[in-house]
């Protein structure tokens, strides 16, 4: 019985300081906004932004996953109005299998953005095409794919469907599909095909500014009145206008 005793105890010595180690598990966010925007003929801008409930308690540590090969260009948190308070962070960029992680931790905001330089376009005879392989990395309540044009005049189809249209400030229109639950390892193809070339390099403060009303327009599914993305967090609406916060470098 003492031999059996002394066993069990040296494992629970061995099994605590594991236990008291793990890594805390990553809040889940209401919401992850995946964005595309050309910047060139064989070159893209990629957004990738969270949110969480207010309620989340500070610090938030944030993983998300980029294609390989995107480079990061910034990383940070987003406050909400003048672009140049929002918080850039230290960030790291954790090489995966298949996928970079880009991990940081939030400590004034409770919405991130990842920008990152991606050559994930394809052009022939006036025709881009973008193939997107998502996999859903990390846990999120919803998800929606996003595609900025690169002409006020472009021809754009999308995979999975856009539901909702509008344009930016610049008159430069914008698409966004419906909120999706993926579980984590869920695959789905996005796929953008357009027309038209970006007459120049978005800069920063050249975007619109998070809190501005695009004009829109109805998408092939949907009559409702548009604003790119709406959240809904406890009975109050949050209105973001995704690439308010695009700083190209």
């Amino acid at each position: 019985m003492r031999h059996r005793s002394f066993i069990f105890l040296v494992l629970l010595a061995l099994i605590a300081p594991a236990t008291a180690n793990a890594a805390p598990s990553l809040p889940t966010p209401h919401a992850l906004h995946v964005q595309l925007s050309p910047a060139s003929s064989s070159a893209l801008l990629l957004l990738e932004s969270v949110e969480y409930a207010p309620e989340t308690p500070l610090p938030i540590p944030v993983k998300m996953a980029i294609p390989k090969g995107a480079r990061v260009s910034w990383a940070g948190e987003i406050l909400g109005g003048d672009v140049s308070k929002d918080i850039t962070a230290s960030y790291k960029v954790n090489p995966k299998k298949d996928y970079d992680e880009v991990a940081f931790t939030l400590s004034k905001a409770r919405s991130a953005q990842v920008e990152a330089d991606w050559s994930g376009v394809t052009s022939k005879n006036g025709t881009s095409q973008i193939k997107l392989a998502w996999v859903q990395r990390y846990p999120a309540e919803k998800v929606d794919f996003g595609f900025k044009a690169p002409a006020q005049d472009s021809v754009v189809k999308m995979t999975p469907a856009w539901r909702n249209t509008g344009r930016d400030g610049d008159g430069v229109p914008f698409y966004v599909t419906e909120a999706m639950s993926l579980p984590v390892g869920k695959k789905l193809d996005v796929t953008v095909s357009y027309t038209g070339q970006p007459s120049a390099t978005p800069q920063q403060g050249q975007s619109p500014q998070q809190g501005q009303t695009p004009t829109s327009s109805a998408g092939p599914s949907n009559n409702a009145a548009l604003m790119f993305v709406v959240v809904i967090v406890g009975g109050g609406a949050i209105a973001m206008t995704i690439f308010a916060k695009a700083r190209k470098q």
